[in-house]
């Protein structure tokens, strides 16, 4: 079974299919840079894919 994701994590998701870049989402989210990198990385894992990959499915609205 597939981990879902959090609630933050699909808040990245939603910005990343949005075109935003992480380092534009940390100052949107109060986060640091190393913290958005950190729930990008978390998730990868979860869902299998590369950053570009989350981007475009967030963006069709097949992710979070």
């Amino acid at each position: 079974m597939i981990e879902p994701l959090t609630p933050r994590e699909k808040s990245i998701v939603k910005l990343l299919g949005q075109g935003m870049h992480p380092a534009a989402i940390a100052p949107t989210l109060g986060l640091k840079l190393s913290s958005v990198r950190l729930y990008i990385s978390r998730i990868r894992e979860k869902t299998g894919l590369k950053m570009r990959e989350i981007a475009v499915k967030a963006a069709r609205g097949e992710l979070g």
